[in-house]
């Protein structure tokens, strides 16, 4: 990791969390994937710069391999893969879910969103 031009730079080969506190921009979009004290990356080079706006809703934690991860209109989208069954810590819980596209009531455990093993495509919309 180094600083370049005010952007925090930081190269992966599987993925890290990295310890940033406030809304972060990743590689020039509003990163979803971020806690109150990191922010959860996939594998590759990143630029990670502080943002004034805080994405529409947070995935605080992730127990999958993350492989894309993106702030939509609707709300945020991931892709993660999983050889186990994959728990995400949402900040809150979610007014709708799709799985690969098709709508899903969420299984929550508290503010844990229980996904299936496997690799998939996550759509949450956030609660209004």
């Amino acid at each position: 990791a180094e600083r370049v031009n005010g952007k925090l730079v930081v190269e992966s080969l599987r993925g890290v969390g990295v310890p940033w506190t406030g809304p972060a921009v990743v590689d020039g979009k509003p990163w979803p994937f971020a806690s109150d004290g990191a922010v959860w990356l996939t594998p590759g080079a990143h630029a990670i710069e502080t943002s004034s706006q805080q994405p529409p809703m947070r995935v605080l934690d992730f127990n999958g391999d993350l492989k894309t991860a993106a702030v939509t209109a609707a709300g945020i989208e991931f892709a993660y893969k999983s050889a186990a069954r994959a728990m995400a810590l949402l900040e809150h819980p979610p007014a709708r879910l799709e799985i690969d596209g098709v709508e899903q009531s969420p299984q929550m455990s508290g503010n844990v969103l229980l996904l299936p093993r496997g690799q998939h495509l996550i759509n949450l919309t956030p609660s209004k």
